[in-house]
């Protein structure tokens, strides 16, 4: 039940104008159809009727029941704008007036009032409506005093909240204290038990160096004591020749002639080109040093395990063919260095008197020889040669 104030148009003039409450109800009856009771008040009048469902106008665009709940929407609800009201007193009659677009209103719907004569039923309806109204207020006030207490309650839980969250807050900030006390702690235990490991460990590394040194020392003198000295095997035919060869070359790069060196002393712009061929002669001489030393080396190393001893005819062929190969391509390659650096031959410089006759052979009587032509560059070996030289080193070893 409501009790609203509708702002009404009255439409007889000679009626003096006054405010209008309007008292909505809905009630069911017996069959459960919904029906709106509605009193109309003005001063000390009352018109009441009651309105059903099958009352809908038929040119509304709604149901029996959307009729309804628009009647009890616009009489229950203060400041409704969806409809404007206009009453005549005279025929009590209400029009509701359906704002369109714009300007514009329609008819939505009239009610016809009844005037209630009785003075009886006036004041019983005045009770009712007092009692009513006096309901409201006593609902309103409770309503009230639930709201203030829920209020109280909830700015009650609210200082509870800032009071446990600053003692979580602090209870937080010392456990976060504590907790890094204790890793710092252990971080600084496990610093100093490492740094005390790693001393130990030096100081260990360094004993065992110690004590390992001249025990090692001592292990490699018994070793080398105990190894037996190495056999040398006898030279082969080649190989002593190439040793012969290469002292004699030695000795006439160790001593040169006495026009070599009058040429040297004389010839200061030719310093140049001499450095260019004894450059060539030494990496000639170097290559025929190698040879030498691998030679040696070959010959020097011990005897083949019986594993690895030649067993047949064809591996020893196979061998030989290989050493053979070796041979002559060392030989080929040899040649063909010494023909690319062979010292480019230059006129004798001229002389003078003086030096003529400072270079005449002393009265010793030794004469001086002849400095002998400069030997043609060596050949390489033919293969029947080296086949030669080779099948007898390969006797050696076997022997």
């Amino acid at each position: 039940m409501a009790l609203v104030e509708l702002a009404v148009e009255w439409v007889d003039a000679a009626t003096a104008a006054s405010a209008v409450y309007m008292r909505c109800s809905r009630h069911y009856d017996t069959q459960g159809k919904a029906s709106l009771r509605l009193a109309l008040l003005q001063g000390q009048s009352v018109w009441q009727t009651e309105v059903h469902e099958r009352q809908k106008p038929s040119v509304l665009d709604c149901t029996a029941s959307e009729y309804l709940r628009a009647l009890e929407r616009a009489f229950t609800t203060a400041g409704d704008a969806a409809f404007t009201y206009k009453w005549v007193r005279e025929k009590a009659t209400l029009t509701l007036m359906e704002q369109a677009a714009g300007a514009f209103a329609m008819k939505y719907t009239s009610l016809k009032f009844e005037r209630v004569e009785n003075e009886e039923l006036q004041d019983t309806y005045w009770q009712e409506l007092l009692h009513e109204v006096v309901a409201l207020q006593t609902q309103s006030q409770d309503e009230r005093s639930r709201q203030r207490q829920r209020i109280s309650e909830l700015e009650a839980m609210l200082v509870a909240k800032d009071k446990l969250l600053e003692t979580v807050l602090t209870a937080k900030q010392r456990l976060e204290e504590e907790l890094f006390g204790k890793f710092c702690a252990v971080l600084n235990t496990k610093k100093e038990e490492i740094q005390r490991l790693q001393h130990e460990m030096a100081v260990v590394r360094v004993r065992s160096d110690g004590k390992a040194a001249p025990l090692h020392s001592n292990k490699k003198r018994a070793a080398k004591a105990k190894q037996p000295a190495k056999k040398k095997k006898p030279l082969g035919a080649k190989l002593r020749k190439k040793m012969e060869s290469d002292e004699e070359d030695e000795e006439e790069d160790e001593y040169p002639s006495e026009e070599e060196e009058d040429e040297d002393d004389s010839d200061i712009s030719g310093h140049d080109e001499e450095d260019n061929d004894s450059s060539s002669s030494k990496s000639r001489w170097s290559s025929s040093r190698v040879k030498q030393e691998r030679a040696v080396d070959a010959y020097n190393r011990p005897g083949w395990k019986t594993t690895s001893q030649v067993c047949t005819a064809a591996d020893v062929l196979s061998d030989m063919d290989a050493i053979m190969k070796d041979e002559v391509e060392e030989d080929e390659r040899t040649s063909t260095v010494a023909q690319t650096s062979a010292p480019r031959k230059r006129p004798p410089p001229r002389r003078s008197s003086n030096e003529i006759a400072e270079k005449k052979p002393r009265p010793n009587g030794k004469e001086t020889k002849a400095k002998a032509p400069a030997p043609p560059p060596r050949k390489p070996a033919s293969p029947v040669k080296a086949i030669d030289s080779e099948e007898e080193d390969i006797l050696d070893m076997l022997a």
